[in-house]
């Protein structure tokens, strides 16, 4: 399934970056907020450099 998924992928017919949403930290509460009503897919939290 992986390797399938991999070629998709190499020739744009599998576009998992548009599945996922960036949230900077702070914005933890409206990414879960997000995700348990359905409006993304996968929730990602950056964490900014100090």
């Amino acid at each position: 399934m992986v390797p399938k998924l991999i070629d998709l992928y190499k020739t744009g017919l599998f576009l998992s970056d548009e599945l996922i949403t960036q949230y900077k930290f702070e914005k933890i509460p409206k990414a879960v907020e997000d995700f348990k009503n359905g409006k993304v897919t996968r929730a990602v939290i950056k964490m900014e450099d100090q």
